[in-house]
Formats: structure tokens, sequence, C-alpha cells
């Protein structure tokens, strides 16, 4: 079986639907294939590019969802979150530090030099010592590594399912549905776990954008982009709630008390700024329906995939 490293996501000029979710899967999974190969020698690298491309089979299930079934779907949603849920420790742990790092240069954080090079350093020999756990015998590497040869090899066995743009536009509008669902959530519970569920439902209509992108790629580009920095921005958020949860929890027993307070009082003062940036921007984001929004992505299909259509 010979791998490559296909890091393209998209449809290409003229290919059909029925055709692109086969050949996508199986550029992600050569692609997830090619950087397991990267854990031993350059983990916090591979651990966060596997999720990502995991993320991004989860989006291509979710789109052909009425094409593929609510079975197919489900189990490649399951199988490829269990995959994610591996390195999952490891991906958190380097996030921490990188919240750390990120802390320390800014001129408004209120503990000082020597405790965050403190902080910083016992955090570095946490994180060393999970990712050492992580590649203790090189078996998950192996499961990873099976786990997508596996798949590659049942891809190769399935038949191209026939369906048109139509049934992708149901998929893209289920996902954009969902999005706003989570939205007016969040806006009634302004909660961390509510910031995050909307951050899954924009990360996964953002990586189904770009699949679509070559229908028109002036039009959709610029959505894509402030999907980009809406997923960015609750990124920012996510990733300094996990820090928070860490300092409260009381786990970690070598911050000193008071920096601790200080710390989460910091993080508490930038979530806040960040969360209103956070509801202006998704706000403008999903202010259509989900079925003008389907419409509108309908018209792109159209125009790009019927006979006499014009050139894009």
């Amino acid at each position: 079986m010979k791998l490559s490293a296909h890091t393209g996501f998209r449809i290409y000029k003229g290919e059909m639907p029925s055709s692109t979710w086969k050949r996508v899967l199986l550029e992600q999974l050569n692609l997830l294939y090619v950087i397991s190969e990267s854990l031993i020698d350059n983990p916090d690298y591979a651990t966060h590019e596997i999720r990502k491309t995991t993320k991004r089979i989860r989006a291509i299930y979710r789109l052909y969802l009425s094409v593929l079934g609510e079975e197919a779907y489900i189990r490649g949603k399951e199988l490829f979150s269990s995959l994610s849920n591996l390195l999952a420790g490891q991906r958190i742990s380097a996030v921490h530090l990188e919240m750390l790092h990120e802390i320390a240069g800014d001129v408004k954080n209120p503990v000082d030099d020597k405790l965050m090079n403190h902080i910083i350093s016992k955090q570095q020999q946490g994180h060393q010592k999970i990712t050492k756990q992580l590649n203790h015998d090189g078996r998950i590497v192996l499961q990873i590594k099976q786990t997508i040869t596996n798949e590659i090899e049942r891809l190769d066995r399935e038949q191209v399912l026939s369906c048109s743009y139509p049934d992708i536009i149901e998929g893209l509008k289920g996902t954009y549905s969902s999005g706003k669902k989570s939205l007016d959530l969040l806006t009634r519970h302004p909660v961390t776990e509510n910031f995050h569920n909307l951050r899954k439902k924009v990360k996964l209509v953002w990586n189904q954008l770009i699949l679509l992108r070559p229908v028109w790629p002036a039009m959709i580009t610029p959505l894509i982009r402030q999907m980009d920095l809406l997923a960015e921005k609750l990124g920012t958020d996510h990733d300094l709630a996990e820090l928070e949860r860490l300092l409260l929890s009381g786990k970690k027993t070598h911050y000193p008390v008071a920096s601790a307070q200080k710390l989460s009082a910091y993080i508490a003062f930038r979530r806040e700024s960040c969360q209103k940036a956070i509801i202006n921007s998704a706000f403008k984001l999903y202010t259509e329906k989900p079925a003008a929004f389907a419409g509108k992505m309908a018209t792109y299909c159209r125009l790009y995939y019927e006979p006499g259509a014009v050139s894009c």
C-alpha cells in the first residue's frame, strides 16, 4: 500500500460530488499515516496535526451524512473521535505550556518573571513526562497506524456512492443550523461548555467550506477567513479555560497558591474580553437562517456543477 502526504482538502475542477467524499477521506487518511510517523521525533507537532486531521475527516462524514447514512456517519465520528482522544492528554499538556509562555510575555501578567519561570519549568517537566508515557513502548503509534491502515483498506473496497451537490448542501445546512443553535444556547447560558460546543461547530462548518471553496473562491474564501478568525478566538478562550481549570484543580501543587490565584484572576479578565468579541463575531456569521445560507451555497454549486454554468 503506497502512502503519501496529500494535504489537499477540496474538490477539483470538474470533479463531481459522488467521487469527492472517497478521494478526500483517502487523502486525509494517508496524511494521518505520514504525520503519525513523527510522533516519536516531534510529538507536539504530530499530536496537534493528527487531531486537526481527524476533525477534517469527521467534517466530511457530516457533510455527506445524507449519502453515507446515519450508521456510517456515527461509525466514522466515533472512530476518529476515539483516535483523537488517544492524544488528548498530551495535547492539553502542550496547550498549558503554550499558554503559560504566552502569558509570561504579556506586560499585564500579574505574576513576576521569577515565579513565572518556575511555573513554566515545572509544567515543562510534567509535559515531558506525559510525552514520554505516550511514546513509551510505541503502542500508541502502532495503534494509530493500524487503525488508519484498516480504514484505507476498507475505503478501497467501498463503492462510489451516487450523490449530487444538493446532498452536500443538505449536510452543510445541517452543520450551519447546529452552529446557530449552539450560538443561541450560548447567549442564554454563556458558560465554558457552551463556548466549547460553539467552537466545535464553527470548526466543522469551516472545514466543510474549505472543501467547497473551489466552486466559487471569490465568494466563499472571505467566509472561510471569518470562520477561521472566530475559531481562533474560540480556541484562545478554550485554551485559557483549560489552564484556568488546571490552576483551580489543585492537582499541580508546584504552583504557588498566591501565583495561581493571580493567574486565575488574570485569565478570567482575558476571557471576559475575549468572549465579548466572540459573541459579536458569531452573530455576524450566523445572521442568516439555515435555509437562506443553504440556498446561497446551492446557487454557487449550481453555477459550478450544472451544464452551461458560469465558469468560476
